[in-house]
């Protein structure tokens, strides 16, 4: 007879009476045995025991399996965790410091987070673990881990391995990673936005003890990478080949280059045979010209370059990209770049980064409305607000928002600079510019937004101006904080709809 590991539990459902003799109808409800022979390990059967077995029968009832969602065993000198493919409703597993050579996890198809640093592990499969939201096996000897299938991982911890190689292209919901000290040399994150934007958006900073050999990108949204200094990381942002300058060509050539900031260009001439040719830049802090003859981006701005051979010119005009916004299908590219342009909106880091999801303060708000205005001297010399001071960069641009009623304070003579701009505060402040118009409409498409709002007629008049679009719920969001994104496309639109201009 072999061992019995699974108690099975017999109930009559029915018995009918017949000719031919009785019917008998019967289901059985399977068991999991707490034994030496399911959870080898003794110190994780007694956890199991002493967790799950809720009626301390020494089986673990169907019940009791779908309770089991979290095991925390960190510590525990375990060396063994077989029996955990019985815990099919597992979610997380936190299980640092210990003692594990192999571990299987094949069905254990709802785990969200592993947890398992610290172990001796040379391997890992998680390719059933489809769910996973977060891994952590930092300090193990893995040599090879496959997350191809993990499209809902945002957190990978895999730093002090072996890992000859990491992919992490079909993972576009990454955005924590620590992954130094392993043997590979390159790491393409060109399909994590969240790691670029760590990178680019993010300042570099070296780590800890390690500083000669580990470096760290965080930015302020949480996203975080960190590699060793030796790897090379693909990132999509390429440097830009040649920008064609045709001195043959009498039409000027209309296409407008590009080059991210930090980036250069060679340029390409043509029709100047031996001569030498000389460049010009319209605005030097924006671009400028090597001692290798490379155009250099510097900030983020539009320059024009003129190529001059004896009597023969070529004009190029040439955009100095953020590092940051290099994408022309975001929704914000054409308005932060027509906004740059305009001296309305500025970057941080010497203007070379945009920052699009930085939310957007009642200071910057006011300022970018002001500038957008042609920024006009206020009548007034000196500020009602006790918290704006003339030295602020916002100081003209208060008194002149509260001259024409665009902006108000707050009670207590306080504007409030560094508090977030909600949405429902950009459309009335732009209603205001406008001059308080009344909405043509008196249709509200956004279920979110009430007649008694003071933002309602705003809100409806920037709907039918083009200026908002809301959700695809049907929602304005008026609470939401606006976004840098959100603001800069908020003023372009205003600038095309309502000014007839962009």
């Amino acid at each position: 007879m072999k061992d019995t590991i699974i108690k099975k539990t017999l109930s009559l459902v029915t018995a009918i009476s017949c000719v031919a003799g009785i019917a008998m109808a019967v289901s059985a409800t399977e068991a999991v045995e707490i034994t030496e022979a399911t959870f080898p390990d003794e110190t994780f059967r007694t956890y199991i025991s002493e967790k799950f077995d809720t009626d301390s029968d020494g089986f673990l009832s169907e019940s009791e399996i779908d309770s089991a969602r979290e095991i925390v065993i960190d510590g525990k000198g375990i060396k063994d965790l077989k029996g955990i493919e019985n815990l099919t409703n597992l979610y997380r597993l936190y299980c640092d410091n210990n003692k594990l050579t192999s571990i299987d996890l094949s069905a254990n198809k709802e785990l969200s987070l592993l947890y398992i640093e610290n172990n001796k592990l040379s391997s890992l499969d998680v390719s059933n673990n489809t769910g996973l939201n977060g891994i952590s096996c930092a300090n193990n000897k893995i040599t090879s881990l496959d997350v191809s299938g993990l499209k809902e991982l945002e957190s990978l911890e895999v730093q002090e391995n072996n890992l000859a190689e990491l992919d992490i292209t079909n993972n576009p919901k990454l955005k924590y990673l620590q992954a130094y000290s392993n043997k590979f040399t390159k790491l393409d994150i060109s399909k994590n936005p969240n790691l670029i934007l760590a990178y680019t958006d993010g300042e570099p900073f070296e780590f800890g003890f390690d500083y000669d050999r580990i470096i760290r990108y965080a930015d302020d949204n949480n996203n975080l990478l960190s590699i060793s200094k030796s790897v090379e990381l693909i990132t999509g942002l390429e440097e830009y080949d040649g920008i064609l300058f045709d001195l043959d060509d009498p039409n000027p050539n209309e296409n407008v280059a590009r080059i991210r900031c930090g980036s250069f260009s060679k340029p390409s001439v043509t029709g100047a045979g031996d001569e030498e040719v000389k460049f010009k830049v319209s605005d030097e802090s924006i671009a400028k010209i090597d001692d290798d003859g490379n155009i250099v981006g510097i900030k983020a701005g539009l320059v024009t370059i003129t190529a001059t051979c004896g009597e023969k010119t070529a004009v190029r005009k040439v955009r100095i990209l953020y590092m940051d916004l290099t994408d022309e299908t975001s929704f914000w590219y054409v308005p932060t770049y027509y906004l740059t342009d305009a001296g309305v909106v500025k970057g941080y880091d010497k203007q070379t980064k945009f920052k699009a999801t930085n939310k957007c303060t009642r200071a910057q708000m006011v300022t970018f409305i002001w500038r957008l205005a042609g920024s006009p001297e206020p009548e007034g010399k000196t500020c009602k607000f006790t918290d704006v001071k003339k030295s602020d960069y916002f100081y003209k641009a208060c008194i002149w928002g509260n001259e024409n009623h665009i902006v108000e304070g707050y009670s207590n003579n306080t504007f409030r600079p560094k508090v977030v701009c909600a949405r429902r505060h950009a459309v009335t402040f732009l209603w205001r510019l406008a001059g308080s118009p009344e909405p043509e409409t008196t249709s509200n498409k956004f279920i979110d937004v009430e007649a008694k709002d003071y933002f309602y007629k705003p809100t409806l008049w920037a709907s039918e101006q083009k200026i908002l679009e809301g959700y695809g719920d049907d929602t304005f969001r008026p609470n939401g904080a606006c976004l840098r994104r959100q603001m800069t496309t908020f003023l372009y639109k205003y600038d095309k709809f309502v000014n007839g201009k962009g």
